[in-house]
């Protein structure tokens, strides 16, 4: 969690970029690291950058008056250079 768990609408704390770092320090490349809690655009290329891959969107890219944005989606999805996984 890059927030504290509990409601929607809450910044997203810098210091959960460096526990990142650490946990793929432990785990290696091949394994995912999600995050989730106010991914951004902006958190989520910190979060790539420290080696997280899977990323949740929730209000603050994917949803807009509870639809899902599809061209932010896509967006997101290009700019980060995240493979879609089936």
């Amino acid at each position: 969690m890059t927030v504290e768990p509990g409601f929607a609408g809450q910044k997203f704390l810098e210091h959960t970029a460096d526990k990142i770092k650490q946990i793929r320090e432990l785990i290696g490349p091949d394994k995912d690291i999600m995050v989730d809690g106010n991914i951004s655009m902006d958190s989520a290329q910190l979060c790539r950058e420290y080696g997280a891959n899977v990323f949740v969107l929730g209000t603050s890219v994917a949803y807009s008056k509870q639809q899902i944005n599809d061209q932010q989606v896509r967006e997101f999805r290009e700019k980060l250079d995240v493979p879609v996984k089936s």
